[in-house]
């Protein structure tokens, strides 16, 4: 795997500069941008450790997105990714599973705003949003088409359960299921990197946890492989959505890709 930085250095003029004149020819590119600098490099090299041992010494403002590229024999070898599901409604991203008439009740097993959130209705949705796309998801739910649940019943899959949707408004379109993933896995190892959130503290009740945005790939321990199923959701709640994120099995992946149902960025698991 190859392991690039994307490091955005926010400061004045004479930190911008000072950075510039000792990393331009350490680093792979350096651009000058009205709020400071932003670095791109390879990770693998002695260039990137000592930029961020500088960073962090002299406690200079930054942000760092790890961007990462997988060899085909990876990508062959990995037994489980971590995937993205489309989300039709991004540009009306309140209107949610509960706006459209998705009943849910709070049950104070937990005293946890997102373990104690229980389902207790049928899920509703704007099933004409979906288009013509056969898997997405509406917040927090995952919605599956009937060519979708054809395809996942005929293969004997694991760790999920198909539900009744239907359209908010009982219009006569296309029929619509509600794929519940049943399988919560462990907590993800320490080394997975988090930005945690700014404005929501650092949840950790028994049954999730709450830790802001993954900046690394998804880890967990190798003794842990056989807690995973063909679906999988992680312990914890994260991104900006503070959604569980789908894990699926290679299994899962080769066959959605078979029958051109869409998963996005799908990307290894890593097991140490």
């Amino acid at each position: 795997m190859k392991r690039t930085a994307l490091i955005q250095i926010r400061g004045n003029h004479e930190i911008s500069n000072k950075i510039d004149n000792l990393f331009h020819d350490r680093v792979d590119k350096v651009t000058v941008v009205p709020t400071g600098l932003e670095i791109t490099t390879n990770v693998a090299t002695t260039g990137f450790i000592e930029l961020m041992d500088l960073l962090k010494k002299n406690h200079i403002n930054y942000s760092f997105i790890e961007l990462r590229e997988y060899s085909k024999q990876e990508l062959k070898e990995s037994r489980f990714f971590h995937v993205g599901v489309l989300y039709p409604w991004e540009r009306d991203a309140l209107k949610d599973a509960e706006y459209y008439g998705t009943k849910y009740e709070i049950t104070h097993n937990h005293n946890c705003e997102h373990c104690d959130k229980v389902q207790v209705s049928e899920l509703k949705l704007d099933v004409k949003k979906i288009g013509k796309n056969h898997f997405v998801h509406i917040r927090p739910e995952l919605i599956i088409t009937d060519y979708a649940k054809n395809v996942i019943e005929s293969s004997q899959l694991s760790g999920y359960e198909i539900r009744p949707a239907r359209d908010y408004k009982n219009r006569d379109v296309q029929k619509v299921y509600q794929l519940v993933v049943k399988n919560v896995l462990p907590p993800l190892d320490d080394r997975v990197r988090f930005d945690s959130y700014e404005h929501y503290p650092v949840s950790n009740c028994e049954s999730c946890s709450l830790k802001g945005f993954p900046r690394s790939e998804l880890i967990y321990g190798k003794e842990e492989v056989g807690q995973f199923q063909d679906f999988n959701l992680t312990f914890e709640y994260l991104n900006a959505y503070q959604t569980r994120l789908l894990i699926v099995s290679a299994e899962v992946k080769e066959l959605f890709q078979k029958h051109k149902i869409k998963l996005l960025r799908p990307e290894p698991v890593r097991f140490i």
